[in-house]
C-alpha cells in the first residue's frame, strides 16, 4: 500500500522518500510468485476495487 501511494505521489511530480522497514523480506503475502490477491468478496464495490487494483498491478508489472 505504501509503495503504491509513493508511486502515485511521484507520478504527480512530488519528491518522495520511501523507507522500507524490512529490506529483502520475502515472506509476505503481497509480492512474489505466491502473491495473495483475493476476489472472494460479496460486495460489488469491493469487486470493483479488486478489478481496478488488478489492472493497475498488471500495468505496473509491464512497466517495470
Amino acid at each position: 500500500m505504501g509503495s503504491a501511494a509513493a508511486l502515485t505521489v511521484a507520478r504527480n511530480g512530488k519528491s518522495v522518500v520511501l523507507l522500507e522497514p524490512h529490506p529483502g523480506h520475502s515472506l509476505g503475502a503481497s509480492h512474489g510468485a505466491t502473491r495473495n490477491f483475493s476476489t472472494a468478496y460479496q460486495q460489488a464495490e469491493y469487486l470493483s476495487l479488486v478489478s481496478e487494483a488488478l489492472r493497475l498491478r498488471d500495468g505496473l508489472a509491464e512497466e517495470t
